[in-house]
């Protein structure tokens, strides 16, 4: 490298390295916990002004942020901010939006690309789906199978549209619903503060934490039992038929 080219390379380092200086030295002020706690404030009065155009810039948030892959904690947030009822609400639709999204993307359009990518998963995926049908569906979704995955591999396998709607919604209200609650029962910044960690000697906080681990692993639990339960049975079922009683 000539010394021209390593002088100016030093220079757009120390310009970039100013530059991260500068804005942490500006936004340091608005980062301390009184600051955000004051933002906080400002965000929930705003919330309780103009509460139908808030919900609604939520759930247009939420569904975006869920079209993301791994965004947890998303559910959280929205029960702190607007509580249990407005919450639920607001991530439900959410994630059907978004779920519908990804499920009609990757059958007409994607569907190719993803066949070719996810070709052994699929072989897998079809053949539980030809004996379960939809009690996979909820299944998974009720055990917390990556929630991108189950839109994307149902999009690209048989499932009816119809199916995925309702296993869709059914599967995802037991976990939305503890999420949502466990975010409803979180401090405020301002009782956080004020109160230090005794602001999370909540019981229904702490039953709510219990709940998003117990209820996967009773799911689970379940499908291994039910898996050994039917293993001596003939599972035989003729293609067209695992979606009839679903109809």
């Amino acid at each position: 490298m000539s010394r021209s080219g390593a002088v100016k390379k030093s220079l757009a380092l120390a310009a970039f390295l100013t530059l991260v200086v500068v804005v942490v030295v500006w936004a340091l002020p608005e980062l301390s916990p009184r600051a955000i706690a004051r933002h906080e404030r400002a965000i929930r009065s705003a919330i309780a002004a103009h509460p139908w155009e808030a919900m609604g810039l939520a759930t247009l948030l939420y569904t975006l942020v869920a079209l993301v892959p791994g965004t947890s904690g998303k559910s959280i947030i929205t029960g702190w901010l607007f509580g249990f009822s407005e919450g639920l609400v607001i991530v439900m639709i959410g994630l059907a939006i978004a779920a519908h999204v990804m499920f009609l993307l990757s059958r007409y359009a994607l569907r190719d690309a993803i066949r070719a990518r996810l070709s052994a998963r699929l072989i897998r995926w079809d053949r539980r789906l030809a004996g379960d049908g939809s009690w996979f569906l909820l299944a998974a979704r009720w055990a917390h199978s990556p929630y991108t995955l189950v839109n994307v591999v149902c999009g690209v396998s048989s499932v009816p549209l119809r199916v995925f709607t309702w296993t869709t919604i059914l599967g995802v209200l037991p976990g939305s619903i503890i999420f949502v609650w466990m975010g409803s029962r979180l401090p405020t910044l301002e009782r956080l503060i004020a109160g230090g960690p005794q602001a999370f000697v909540d019981p229904w906080l702490w039953t709510a934490l219990a709940l998003t681990a117990l209820l996967p692993a009773a799911v689970r639990w379940w499908i291994v039992r039910r898996r050994r339960r039917a293993s001596g049975e003939s599972s035989a079922v003729p293609k067209e038929e695992p979606w009839k009683a679903s109809c």
